[in-house]
C-alpha cells in the first residue's frame, strides 16, 4: 500500500512492507490501520509536514492482533469488514464464527438409550 497526497500532488510514500488491504485512518491522521496479507490488523504510525513541497514519513509497521476476518469476497458489502474508532483505541471486525483450531461439536442423539445396556 502507498499513500499520495490528495487531490493531487507529486510524491508516493510505501506504507506496508509485504501488501494490505481496507485502510483506516485514525481521526488525527496521524496513524493508518491496515489488514496485513497474513490476517493481522496492522498500525503504521505518520508523520507529515505541510507546505509547498510537502513531506512525509511512515513507521515500521506494528501487527496488531489477528483478525480472523471473513475472507473478503467480490461483494460491495465484504469490502470492509473492519472499522476503528477515532481515537484509534477500539476496532469493530467482522470475524469468522469459530476458529479452525476448535474441534468440530458432536451431537449424540437418542443418548439415554445408551445408559440403559
Amino acid at each position: 500500500m502507498y499513500v499520495r497526497p490528495f487531490p493531487s500532488g507529486d510524491g508516493k510514500w510505501k506504507i506496508s512492507t509485504a501488501g494490505g488491504e481496507q485502510p483506516r485512518w485514525r481521526g488525527d491522521g496521524k496513524e493508518l490501520f491496515y489488514a496485513a496479507a497474513d490476517g493481522k490488523i496492522t498500525s503504521v504510525g505518520l508523520k507529515d509536514t505541510p507546505g509547498p513541497k510537502p513531506s512525509f514519513a511512515a513507521d515500521i509497521p506494528v501487527p496488531l492482533f489477528d483478525s480472523r476476518m471473513v475472507a473478503a469476497g467480490t461483494n460491495v458489502e465484504n469490502l470492509f469488514q473492519y472499522d476503528v474508532t477515532a481515537d484509534g483505541k477500539r476496532f469493530l471486525v467482522v470475524t469468522t464464527s469459530v476458529p479452525s483450531t476448535v474441534p468440530p461439536l458432536t451431537v449424540v442423539v437418542n443418548w439415554n438409550a445408551g445408559l440403559k445396556k
